[in-house]
């Protein structure tokens, strides 16, 4: 499902649509921690403390790298391109390397 331009100026998006967008929220950011551990990558210890060294090594081991901010607004990257949430939880759930 492609997200319309227009629909991005002052309209909200639906969950599948705010899905598409690469970024992030603490919220995500918690989420993705219940991921990888989910996916066996960390500890039960290093998601209920939100471990963000465990959390780039996990997803190092991957070629993912995860771009936070203090807003903890994420990016997605792969061989320092800019990709998706969903093709970097695609990529750390197959455990698919290069």
């Amino acid at each position: 499902m492609a997200i319309d331009n227009e629909k991005l100026s002052g309209q909200k998006l639906e969950m599948d649509e705010l899905d598409q967008v690469a970024g992030g929220s603490k919220e995500q950011t918690s989420r993705l921690f219940v991921k990888l551990h989910d996916f066996g990558l960390i500890s039960r210890a290093e998601m209920k403390a939100e471990d963000m060294g465990a959390f780039r090594e996990a997803c190092g081991k991957y070629g993912v790298y995860i771009e936070t901010h203090r807003s903890r607004d994420n990016k997605y990257f792969i061989k320092g391109k800019e990709v998706s949430r969903d093709e970097a939880l695609y990529r750390l759930e197959h455990r698919i390397k290069d």
